[in-house]
């Protein structure tokens, strides 16, 4: 089961977000500004789960808290939650039609006492319409009998009565078997420098560091009780092996190097207590150590970073090896606020690393925990106005083109730094884009083509910019050709170079510069039906004279729903065969004509 997508209503900043889908790839971040609202979202969420709220919780107007989540699942998984009890007629059928999917409102009245409810009115009338059919046969057999609702609900089976869970068990049932929601707070798995092994053996220890060393002990295999009854030799073996398993992971993910290239390691040994602590004499306790060539440091010694890092890494690589049967969500308020730009990187590999068990949201305003290639992620909050005492409203990834500049600047920021780090530019066969959702999807077009095309794609950030990389490319020695749409702005930097790096020769033109052809942007390559197939994923939609327009009208991320579909080309859900014949032929003529 998984988060599907939420909408919070009166908390704190936020009044009414509306709706916000979650990512496919189970990975979500929420970017924006300081004071936007950002960790706002993430403590709703835990309210929801905790079913509690505080007094700061409440906004200033008196209205009360809504969370409503909606709640992904499969047949299967219905099955398991509901296997024992008897449900209503007509149900399963309805959240089938659902595409498997509940919609769990919970208020908060002015005591804080929370309810749950169905924000969806179809599957309330289910259970209302039993009480009715119910009522009506009473009444038939005994005229003027008044009719309450008894404990339990009622279902027609083979033209008879019999008693089925009650909608309010039903909503507590499933309840029971949504995702731990859990709150990441920083330091709950940092790793003490020393824990006697009594502690570890007690499962209600509350001695500092207790949940980081389980961690430990999990991600690396180490077993307590088998050190303690083998001999000394087995002993060091395995808490050798251990130790190598555990330093290759985390080394997998930690990627800085201290000094001229020193790798840190980990190790844990099991030692005895000497005589200075009497009471204490011949007991046993681990003792760790983070280390490189250079220091064998306990983890208390080492940088904010490093114990951030390794805190974090451990609870969430242990909760993915025991994850629960109904999954985790995890809620990181700015994770890695305190590592270095690639370190944050590293935060992002550990995401990606879990994210078939584990659902991740997570905010930031950081640019190197946004990646180009994985828009589709990003939420981005933001205060209605410039007062931070505005509202909070939710913009979601295939909107983001309605949101402000200083909202976006973190994914504006990572387009710069990721280019400028990026080893795409070659000495020859470079094709200079407009922009990303133009990289996005002609680098879909080639797959799906089947194109063996030796091209490396370089989006600007707006075609007004591809003239300065024109003249950069061609000082450096580089060889390129433009892409631009066939739009007043594409042909005016066509024009413009034809003009001045071609001499208005125009077979020197045609091997450098290229309008795209067939509408005024790259989507009215597609067909109508297909672009609201593919692109949009609403066949209803009620697209104009061209696709590209359309995104405009509506504020359409280009960037966002362009990298949708390359990753759907990537992993198989969209072929060629798909699409219909004039769209397979408009891609096929770009990518041949590029």
């Amino acid at each position: 089961m998984k988060l599907q997508s939420f909408r919070i209503q009166n908390y704190k900043s936020v009044k009414d977000t509306g709706w916000c889908k979650l990512s496919i790839d189970n990975i979500s971040a929420i970017v924006g500004q300081n004071e936007s609202g950002k960790s706002t979202i993430l403590q709703a969420l835990y309210s929801f789960y905790t079913r509690t709220v505080d007094e700061e919780n409440l906004r200033n107007d008196n209205s009360l808290p809504v969370v409503t989540c909606s709640f992904k699942f499969s047949k299967e998984e219905f099955t398991n939650i509901f296997n024992t009890v008897s449900l209503p007629k007509r149900l399963f059928e309805t959240i089938s039609s659902n595409n498997m999917r509940l919609n769990i409102q919970m208020k908060w009245d002015d005591d804080g006492n929370a309810s749950l409810d169905f924000d969806e009115q179809n599957i309330k009338d289910i259970f209302e319409l039993s009480w009715e059919k119910l009522a009506a046969i009473l009444n038939t057999n005994a005229e003027g009998t008044t009719v309450e609702k008894p404990p339990l609900t009622i279902q027609e089976t083979s033209g008879e009565f019999s008693q089925i869970i009650s909608k309010d068990d039903f909503i507590e049932l499933f309840m029971q078997r949504i995702p731990n929601f859990i709150l990441f707070q920083n330091g709950t798995s940092l790793l003490p420098d020393k824990i006697d092994v009594d502690a570890i053996l007690d499962e209600d220890s509350k001695v500092e560091g207790y949940q980081g060393v389980m961690n430990f002990l999990s991600i690396s295999g180490i077993n307590i009780e088998y050190l303690m009854k083998v001999s000394s030799g087995k002993r060091n073996r395995h808490m050798d092996d251990c130790n190598k398993k555990i330093t290759t992971n985390f080394q997998e993910f930690w990627s800085q190097k201290i000094g001229k290239g020193d790798r840190i390691t980990i190790e844990v040994r099991l030692e005895r207590h000497d005589n200075s602590v009497a009471e204490k004499a011949g007991d046993s306790y681990l003792e760790f150590w983070v280390c490189d060539n250079s220091d064998r440091l306990h983890p208390k010694q080492r940088s904010e970073g490093v114990r951030w890092f390794m805190s974090f890494y451990l609870q969430l690589k242990a909760n993915a090896i025991n994850i629960p049967a109904d999954g985790s969500i995890f809620l990181i308020d700015e994770p890695g606020g305190s590592l270095h730009a690639r370190a944050q990187e590293d935060v992002l590999k550990v995401f990606e690393d879990i994210e078939n068990k584990i659902q991740v949201i997570f905010t930031t305003h950081s640019p190197y925990m946004v990646k180009m290639e994985t828009l589709y992620r990003v939420l981005a909050a933001e205060r209605s106005d410039e007062d931070d005492n505005s509202e909070t409203k939710i913009v979601e990834a295939y909107h983001l083109g309605s949101a402000s500049t200083n909202t976006l600047a973190p994914i504006l920021d990572r387009m710069g730094v990721n280019f400028s780090n990026q080893n795409v530019i070659q000495k020859k066969n470079n094709v200079l884009l407009e922009e990303i959702s133009a990289f996005y999807y002609l680098t879909a077009f080639k797959k799906l083509t089947g194109s063996t095309m030796e091209a490396y794609f370089i989006p600007c950030t707006g075609v007004t910019n591809i003239p300065h990389l024109v003249y950069m490319f061609i000082g450096w020695g580089l060889d390129f050709v433009v892409v631009v749409d066939d739009d007043n702005s594409g042909r005016k930097v066509y024009n413009d170079l034809k003009e001045t790096i071609c001499q208005n020769d125009d077979d020197l033109a045609k091997k450098k510069l290229y309008k795209i052809k067939g509408g005024i942007g790259i989507e009215d390559l597609f067909t109508k039906t297909d672009f609201k197939k593919f692109i949009l994923d609403d066949d209803a939609a009620a697209v104009g004279d061209n696709n590209s327009e359309y995104m405009k009208i509506n504020s359409f991320s280009k960037p966002v729903y362009a990298a949708k579909f390359m990753l759907k080309v990537e992993d198989g859900t969209i072929s060629i065969d798909k699409l219909n014949k004039q769209t397979q032929e408009n891609i096929k003529k770009i990518i041949l004509d590029i």
